[in-house]
């Protein structure tokens, strides 16, 4: 299950959202596919967490991959292209790099890592209607409802009881 968590959140993405990344899809192209973009926001060159990033990224290309291959299986003429950005854990740049997806015409992104980077991007994805997936970030504080963020760890406190109990 574990191996396969980034194929699911793709297939989620693209099916989940499609409809809602209708800005985001490349109707000029003249093959006729239409490109439905996702920006990934991973910290995987240098620094603490790059191996989460580099797994992160390993993970959501062979889900992209995967995705792609049943898409032109069953001859749909939708494809999923990714565009990563290296945050280095700082959430300047993650902000920086999110609002330079949004120029790109990339309303869902996967990712960040941290709390303190999702934090950071929080506001900016809600005001202008981004989907943000984040894969590492467990700060209770940004479990608010109806915001357009969207996070598979456990909060801090849930996994703290866990532990516990184990």
């Amino acid at each position: 299950m574990k191996k396969n968590y980034f194929l699911y959140i793709v297939i989620l993405v693209v099916f989940s959202f499609e409809f809602y990344s209708c800005k985001s899809v490349n109707p000029v192209d003249p093959s006729g596919v239409n490109t439905i973009k996702i920006g990934a926001l991973f910290s995987y060159s240098t620094g603490e967490w790059s191996t989460l990033g580099k797994t992160s990224k390993a993970a959501l290309d062979i889900g992209t991959l995967r995705v792609n291959a049943y898409l032109y299986s069953v001859n749909s003429l939708n494809r999923v292209a990714v565009s990563y950005s290296d945050t280095y854990l700082n959430p300047d740049s993650a902000l920086s790099q999110i609002r330079r997806f949004y120029s790109d015409g990339i309303r869902i992104v996967i990712g960040p890592q941290s709390s303190s980077e999702t934090a950071k991007i929080k506001s900016f994805a809600d005001s202008v209607g981004m989907i943000v997936i984040s894969q590492g970030s467990t700060a209770g504080s940004l479990s608010i409802p109806n915001d357009n963020i969207y996070r598979f760890c456990p909060v801090d406190s849930q996994e703290a009881r866990s532990t516990v109990a184990l």
